[in-house]
């Protein structure tokens, strides 16, 4: 009998594109699972490339009446530069709305998870009697179920989430910037709550961050001995110092200076200024400009005029005479140069105040 022939065939080489997180695409990665098997005698490279068992959802566009969609409630950011929504609705009544809303079914409307510019400038059209008539008063929208997310995180959380990597390629305003700091905080804190140790590789995959070795496994950041400055700076794209100085806007600041950050109408760095003012002042100069952004220099100015003129409550003047007394033993003895000065203080003292 002839001998059986022994055919080995060599590995295919692999393209530098299939390697990391480059080449093959977000989630190519984790639906092809490369095993080497090495044989005494020969080495023999396979890839076994893994069945797909899950059903692969395709977002479908539909069109929804203007009038049943409603902003995101918890959406802190009420205010929106009007000059920009004006340009975009004339650049949706010339080429239309090139990119749908990404909403989700509530009880009776449809919230917005993305895409509130493009609804606030498609009503602003249609209010003027603009708008274009083929949508017929509806928007294109593609549904999306934050829930569906497969991330140990509460509902809640993932809505947040689903938001984020929506939006994560639009210019970011320090606004903007301040809610993703808050926002990636909580996802981290709750993940680690959750006793997980690693990023999971869906959030980061939606995220961007997720990063490949070159057998195309992922590797993942650890969550659990990393600083959260250092997690949220990465995600967000600001620095470190940047992320503090958000924290301690954000801890320190009082409500009306909150709502002046969110709408864009002061700066963080005027905005941490006004930390050193007393919140009586702060509130002074925020019901002053009113309508205007509020820069350092104003506040810095403000600052200048404060430190100038210096205000003692009678408050003030008694704690700092019981300190004075409490350094006192029962009786003083003093010669007769002493006890004028004593005298001179307390005339001082009263023109001072009185």
């Amino acid at each position: 009998m002839p001998a059986k022939s022994t055919e080995t065939k060599s590995p295919a080489k692999s393209s530098s594109k299939t390697k990391g997180k480059g080449g093959l695409g977000r989630g190519i990665s984790n639906l092809i699972n490369v095993e080497e098997k090495k044989k005494e005698d020969n080495v023999v490279v396979k890839e076994v490339v893994k069945e797909v068992v899950k059903e692969v959802k395709v977002p479908v566009e539909t069109k929804v009446k203007l009038s049943l969609i409603e902003p995101n409630k918890d959406q802190p950011r009420k205010a929106f530069d009007e000059d920009a929504l004006i340009e975009l609705s004339e650049s949706i009544k010339q080429y239309g709305v090139l990119q749908p809303l990404l909403v989700q079914k509530k009880d009776d409307y449809y919230e917005i998870i993305a895409g509130e510019r493009r609804w606030r400038a498609a009503k602003l059209l249609k209010e003027q009697g603009r708008y274009p008539a083929k949508y017929k008063n509806t928007v294109p929208c593609i549904f999306r179920d934050p829930k569906d997310i497969e991330l140990p995180l509460s509902n809640d959380t993932k809505e947040l989430f689903s938001i984020m990597v929506t939006n994560q390629y639009r210019h970011k305003k320090e606004a903007d910037q301040l809610m993703e700091v808050k926002n990636w905080t909580r996802i981290f804190q709750e993940l680690k709550d959750n006793g997980e140790e690693y990023i999971p590789e869906q959030l980061a995959l939606l995220a961007g961050t997720a990063r490949y070795g070159e057998n195309g496994e992922y590797e993942p950041e650890r969550l659990v001995g990393q600083k959260m400055k250092t997690l949220v700076s990465a995600h967000v794209g600001i620095s470190e110092g940047k992320v503090q100085q958000i924290n301690k806007v954000e801890k320190n600041a009082s409500d009306e200076l909150m709502d002046k950050l969110l709408n864009n109408e002061v700066s963080f760095a005027a905005a941490e200024k006004m930390l050193e003012m007393p919140e009586e002042e702060q509130n002074k100069l925020l019901e002053e400009t009113t309508g205007e952004k509020i820069e350092v220099k104003e506040v810095e100015k403000r600052i200048e005029e404060i430190e100038k003129k210096k205000v003692i409550s009678k408050q003030q003047v008694e704690s700092d005479l019981k300190k004075i007394l409490e350094r006192c033993s029962q009786e003083v003895e003093l010669g007769s140069k002493e006890y004028k000065k004593y005298l001179n203080a307390l005339n001082q003292l009263e023109r001072v105040l009185w």
